[in-house]
C-alpha cells in the first residue's frame, strides 16, 4: 500500500482525495490541438461554450476525462489537462507543482480567449478548482471539484505549523521510493479506489508511471494547505461531487454532510453525492457524474 495509508487517516473518504483515477485505453475523438503551457500539456476537443476544463488528480493525466470528454464534447469546448511528472509525463523539478498548474490554468484563459470556462476537477484536480475558483472567480462561471476538499480533512484540525510537519514527513517517504516501489504501492493502494480489479488494475499501471519526487512535492503542497479562510472569495457556483461510498461505515447521508461541513465557507457550494462509487466516481459511475455536471452547467446564469 502507499504511503497514503500511513498518513494515519481515520477516515478513508479524505485519504481517497488525493490520487487519481484512470480508465483503460479505449477509442476515442483525437484532439484538435495539443497545447503546451507551463507545466501543462493540454488536449482540446469540439467547440462551444461554456468552455470547460479538465484537470485531472495526482499522478494522473488527461486520460482520465474520456468519458468525460465523450459527454460534452458535442456542445462544448473541452480543455483536457496533463501535468509535468505525472503518469509518465516529463517531471519538472524547478517549479512548484500547484503554483505552476495555477499559472499555466490562467495562461491558457488569457492565450485561448476562453470567456468564463468551467474549472473541472478531480481530486488533486479538485483541490486546484477550488483554489483556482478563490483567486479567479471574476474569469469563471463555475467550478465543479469530484472528490476534492479544500483542506485534507484528517488534518483538518492541525495548526499550521502542524501541517507542515506532516506534510513534510510525508513527502520525504515519498520521495524514498525508487519508481518500482512507488508502482508497487501504487498497484496495492488504488485496488480499494475502485470497485472493479480490473479497472484499478489500470488506474494502477498508468498512475505508478508517475515521478516519485513530483508526487511527493504536490503532496506536500497540498497536504499544508488549507483553503477554507479563503471560500468566502468564491463569488460563483461550486458543486462537490461526493462518492458515497468509500467506507461502509458511514451512510451516504453522514458523507455528503461531512463534505458539507468542509465547505461551509463557500457562499455559492451545492454538495451532491455520487451513489455506489468510491474515489473514482468516473469510473465507477461515469453516467451519474456527467448527469450530475450537465444538471449544474444547466443552472448557470447566460453570461
Amino acid at each position: 500500500m502507499t504511503n497514503l495509508s500511513r498518513a494515519s487517516a481515520s477516515f478513508a473518504v479524505a485519504i481517497a482525495m488525493y490520487t487519481g483515477q484512470a480508465t483503460p485505453a479505449s477509442a476515442h475523438a483525437a484532439p484538435s490541438a495539443t497545447l503546451h503551457i507551463g507545466t501543462l500539456t493540454i488536449e482540446k476537443y469540439g467547440a462551444g461554450e461554456p468552455a470547460l476544463i479538465l484537470v485531472p488528480g495526482l499522478a494522473c493525466a488527461s486520460w482520465v476525462w474520456e468519458s468525460t470528454i465523450d459527454a460534452f464534447v458535442a456542445d462544448h469546448s473541452v480543455y483536457a489537462v496533463s501535468a509535468a511528472g505525472f503518469s509518465g509525463a516529463t517531471p519538472d523539478p524547478t517549479t512548484p507543482v500547484l503554483d505552476g498548474m495555477d499559472a499555466a490554468l490562467q495562461q491558457l484563459i488569457v492565450q485561448e480567449h476562453l470567456v468564463k470556462p468551467v474549472v473541472i476537477g478531480h481530486s488533486l484536480g479538485g483541490f486546484m478548482a477550488i483554489r483556482f475558483a478563490e483567486e479567479h472567480s471574476d474569469e469563471l462561471s463555475a467550478a465543479v471539484a469530484l472528490d476534492g476538499l479544500p483542506v485534507f480533512p484528517t488534518m483538518a484540525q492541525e495548526s499550521a505549523a502542524d501541517r507542515k510537519t506532516q506534510a513534510d514527513q510525508f513527502a520525504a517517504q515519498i520521495a524514498s521510493e525508487s519508481p518500482a516501489q512507488f508502482a508497487k504501492s501504487q498497484a496495492a493502494y488504488i485496488e480499494s479506489m475502485v470497485t472493479d480489479p480490473k479497472k484499478a488494475a489500470a488506474v494502477a499501471a498508468r498512475t505508478g508511471q508517475s515521478d516519485p519526487g513530483t508526487v511527493a512535492r504536490a503532496m506536500g503542497e497540498m497536504l499544508q494547505a488549507d483553503l477554507r479562510p479563503e471560500l468566502p472569495k468564491i463569488t460563483i457556483p461550486l458543486l462537490e461531487l461526493t462518492p458515497t461510498a468509500q467506507n461502509p461505515q458511514f451512510t451516504p447521508a453522514q458523507t455528503v454532510a461531512f463534505y458539507t461541513a468542509l465547505l461551509a465557507g463557500a457562499p455559492h457550494v451545492t454538495v451532491t453525492g455520487i451513489a455506489d462509487s468510491r474515489h473514482f466516481a468516473m469510473i465507477d459511475q461515469p453516467a451519474a457524474v456527467n448527469r450530475a455536471i450537465q444538471g449544474f452547467l444547466a443552472t448557470l446564469s447566460p453570461r
